[in-house]
């Protein structure tokens, strides 16, 4: 395992008859030319979002814009931003007695979940993935991996789902 798989990792215990996947990317925005944005996944984009990331030149913190005539995505920030730079949502958590809420959940409480199933895990393998919100993801060629060297032929998902009309919250797990 080496460059081919890029950002993913792969955990292995014992002799597994079982994997595990989380996906460790997130939906956003990379930085083009002329203060410009370019979707990563399927982002909500409007006017106003805070934005957050890093580049050689430091910290950012931009506000997420958009041309109301042409729609192209950019960003308000006091400098040019460098190129190829990734930007995600600002991190608002919110907590209650009963819910929890804050953007890319799904990321991190799959990853969450299957960190905590490494703690006692004895035969399996845990796979961390990556751009599974665009392109297709790495899924296909970890499991093809994993087939054929360990000869697993069954897997978990672990990710979450938001509360919509069809997922009620509190009423366990969505399959």
């Amino acid at each position: 395992m080496g460059d081919e798989f890029q950002d993913c990792i792969l955990l292995v215990f014992g002799t597994p008859r079982t994997a595990v996947f989380a996906h460790l990317d997130s939906i956003g925005f990379t930085v083009r030319y002329g203060r410009q944005l370019v979707r990563i996944g399927g982002p909500d984009a409007k006017a106003g979002y805070r934005l957050v990331g890093e580049d050689a030149q430091g910290a950012i913190d931009c506000i997420l814009t958009v041309d109301e005539e042409t729609k192209a995505l950019g960003y308000d920030f006091h400098r040019e931003i460098e190129r190829g730079t990734e930007l995600t949502y600002f991190c608002d958590f919110r907590e209650t007695e009963t819910t929890v809420q804050s953007c890319y959940l799904d990321n991190r409480l799959g990853v969450w979940n299957a960190l905590k199933l490494c703690e006692t895990l004895e035969d399996g393998i845990v796979a961390f993935s990556c751009w599974e919100e665009h392109g297709g993801g790495s899924v296909a060629y970890l499991a093809k991996y994993i087939y054929e060297n360990y000869g697993v032929r069954q897997a978990l998902i672990s990710d979450i789902t938001w509360v919509t009309e069809g997922v009620q919250a509190g009423q366990g797990v969505a399959i």
